[in-house]
């Protein structure tokens, strides 16, 4: 059941994130110049999409942000947060990209930034597209699998263990907790374990024992953006009529840009 659930939302995850990429891909192609894109976007199904703020990037560093949310970021590249400047810099060098996950002091809230080329009819690079998406999205993705199994509850973090997004997590004892390699389920040995599975691109488990309990971590690749959803299952049945588990999504940086062009 666990392996059947934790296929379900991995599978889940990656037509999110390649359903937000083909949004801003097509939005790409019938938008040359900032005014376009203001025209365009009343007749695109965006304003009800998950991106808070629509941006077209020119290539002196300079934008055009048409804000869905009514939250607003930087306009100038140079006041961006690095995560999103690798990803802009990334599309204008012909590759759509995702950025890692950053907090904008400007929106006041956790975002991740989809970016495409945008190109003229010779095919040659003259601007780039962004939408910034709002984590909180993926929280909600991550809830309704603990709605469907009351036991499962879930965390999304980076390669380096930073939660990103969350529901509520009660093995972790520690609910102010930044990193998930902070808190008391992983000891040094699984850490290593953990950090050695992500590595790789084809599922493993890590069997652990917490709290007198018996646990099997079923690590299992995303493909997409390099997104790993990993399960942690207690081996025993508990009282109730299903299993006990955390589900964790982790996130490496080491190919976080898609080469879609």
């Amino acid at each position: 059941m666990v392996h059947t659930e934790s296929n379900e939302i991995a599978v889940t995850l990656k037509r999110e994130i390649l359903g937000d990429l083909n949004a801003i891909k097509t939005l790409a192609i019938f938008t040359k110049d900032a005014e376009m894109l203001k025209l365009q976007l009343p007749n695109r199904n965006l304003q009800s999409s998950n991106f808070d703020i629509i941006g077209f990037w020119n290539p002196d560093g300079s934008c055009t942000q048409v804000s869905l949310s009514g939250v607003k970021t930087n306009t100038d590249f140079s006041q961006l947060a690095l995560e999103v400047q690798i990803a802009i810099i990334h599309a204008f060098e012909g590759q759509s990209a995702i950025s890692d996950p950053y907090f904008s002091t400007s929106a006041d809230k956790r975002l991740c930034t989809v970016c495409v080329p945008i190109r003229d009819e010779n095919n040659d690079i003259i601007a780039v597209l962004s939408g910034a998406k709002d984590l909180t999205n993926f929280n909600r993705t991550l809830l309704r699998a603990s709605e469907r199994f009351p036991e499962i509850n879930s965390v999304l973090v980076t390669r380096k263990g930073k939660i990103v997004a969350k529901v509520l997590e009660p093995l972790f004892q520690n609910q102010n907790a930044s990193n998930i390699f902070d808190l008391p389920l992983f000891n040094d040995e699984i850490k290593q374990k953990l950090n050695e599975a992500l590595q790789k691109q084809h599922p493993s488990n890590i069997n652990i024992q917490y709290l007198n309990n018996d646990y099997t971590m079923h690590v299992n690749p995303i493909v997409v953006n390099d997104w790993f959803l990993i399960t942690l299952e207690i081996a025993k049945l508990t009282d109730t009529p299903g299993y006990s588990s955390l589900i964790a999504v982790i996130y490496t940086p080491d190919r976080r840009y898609l080469n879609i062009v």
